[in-house]
């Protein structure tokens, strides 16, 4: 659920006041009550009937957030959002014969993510020798993602068990994961970590199990840009880095282009830049892929919605000063998949393709859990409510 929706902030002011409680009367000790009491007693007799007619509409607003939070999250007919991840293996060695068409969705196999969670963001790598799906999970009412790896057979199904392989205080997700001959002992990672502020390339040594990768940050490519979906692509002697800037508050619509000799850096921003701008197109949805002789981009159309369907562009022109593209396929979901209601990555990789697709489940079905905590945020207003009477009277 979008942090922004309505029952989500019911949510965040429940949860807020439950500080409220400890410092009226439940958490300080024996004595909260009578501080808080004599500390309410300490104000003009001017400035009290303003204090008890905030503290009413607070009560009666509280109670009400509390109400309305809990009809919401437990009405058989409010629905969430849920991405799953589906992978098949086209047989194919090369994009070469897949472009400009992808496999039907209804025919992936799609990972069932289960009830707490959504899985989405599909990147595709070799750990060892085997092919490994690396990907963003995160947790309802979690409110940040955490990055997450799942070794695969060679039909492209989970083949162990997933692992964490990095998590921080704020929300990670797109895991564009891959190597690079500068340093052929590593696997480098460039994830979306806009809440952080910067762009952050990470960096392990290889191992023969994603179990056994450590990634750790190895430099800073963008201080002070927070990045969106960043993707980088070595191009005739450069390094390219495309990623939206999420600073502006929507990094669904612009996209910008940075330049190196060097995948470390230090970058320069395009003379171009902005190379795109607006909802269709702007936004990364996978890494650049090479088809046939031409460097292939996949974006994000979310004019309409957000995951609307993936656009395909093929790259005309990539320079230190110049750059072109045109349009070359649309791939809109298929409403016959499982998960088919939208759709916003797409990856291919030595035979295997990725995306990953929404379904509308009933929010009663996403767990226990979140429901008892409904249930305790509720019964923190309650307590609210009774702990302030003693202050109106």
């Amino acid at each position: 659920m979008h942090p922004s929706s309505p029952a989500m902030s019911q949510m965040a002011l429940l949860v807020a006041s439950q500080a409220m409680v400890e410092q009226l009367s439940l958490g300080a000790g024996a004595g909260s009550y009578f501080d808080a009491q004599r500390a309410f007693d300490a104000r003009s007799s001017e400035n009290f009937p303003l204090i008890r007619l905030w503290f009413r509409s607070f009560r009666v607003s509280l109670r009400i957030a509390a109400k309305t939070l809990f009809n919401r999250l437990t009405g058989a007919d409010l629905l969430a959002g849920q991405w799953a991840i589906g992978i098949i293996d086209t047989q194919q060695s090369s994009t070469r014969d897949l472009l400009p068409r992808l496999p039907p969705l209804r025919h992936l196999h799609w990972i069932e993510p289960g009830a707490q969670r959504f899985i989405a963001d599909p990147f595709l790598a070799r750990v060892g020798e085997t092919k490994t799906l690396f990907f963003e999970e995160q947790l309802y009412f979690d409110g940040k993602g955490r990055l997450k790896a799942l070794p695969l057979d060679s039909f492209g199904r989970p083949a162990g068990p997933e692992v964490i392989i990095l998590e921080k205080p704020y929300h990670l997700s797109f895991p564009f994961v891959f190597e690079h001959p500068s340093d052929p002992d590593a696997l480098f990672l460039l994830p979306e970590q806009g809440e952080s502020g910067s762009t952050v390339l990470y960096r392990s040594a290889k191992a023969t199990a994603a179990s056994l990768l450590r990634f750790q940050q190895d430099t800073v490519l963008l201080a002070g840009f927070s990045g969106i979906d960043p993707v980088v692509v070595e191009w005739n002697g450069h390094v390219y880095l495309f990623v939206t800037n999420g600073s502006f508050g929507n990094g669904d619509n612009n996209l910008q282009l940075f330049v190196s000799e060097n995948l470390r850096g230090p970058y320069r921003a395009h003379p171009k830049n902005p190379i795109k701008l607006g909802l269709r197109g702007s936004r990364m949805a996978g890494p650049l892929l090479l088809h046939g002789d031409a460097l292939y981009r996949p974006a994000q159309d979310c004019k309409s919605r957000y995951g609307a369907q993936v656009v395909l562009y093929r790259v005309d022109l990539l320079s230190p000063d110049d750059y072109r593209e045109t349009e070359a396929a649309i791939f809109p979901p298929d409403a016959a998949s499982s998960f088919g209601l939208a759709m916003h990555t797409v990856v291919w990789f030595e035979g295997l393709f990725a995306t990953d697709g929404i379904r509308q489940i009933p929010i009663s079905g996403i767990g226990s859990k979140m429901m008892t905590k409904v249930k305790m945020l509720a019964m923190t207003a309650e307590r609210i409510v009774a702990n302030s009477e003693a202050f109106l009277s």
